[in-house]
């Protein structure tokens, strides 16, 4: 059975991570949601070397990126485990 919160997580639209991760207060979560974001964006424009369309000007820049939220959601996770 999956809980209610995983649920609401795999549905909640992108548009509204920033409102819930302010919600819930975790600065360092803040941080790693702008940069999901930010990805996410890249998503859809590429590399934008004039940083016009994109916030990302090289693929090196969008792959620490990748790292560094996948880094933050293993050790999350890691912790969650933890504490069960």
């Amino acid at each position: 059975m999956v809980d209610r919160v995983d649920w609401l997580i795999a549905v909640m639209p992108s548009s509204r991570l920033r409102e819930v991760a302010s919600m819930i207060g975790d600065k360092e979560l803040r941080l790693y949601v702008e940069i999901a974001l930010n990805l996410h964006e890249f998503q859809y424009n590429g590399l934008d070397r004039d940083s016009e369309v994109s916030r990302y000007t090289s693929e090196e820049l969008v792959r620490k990126d990748i790292i560094e939220v996948v880094n933050f959601i293993r050790d999350r996770l890691r912790n969650r485990i933890k504490q069960s």
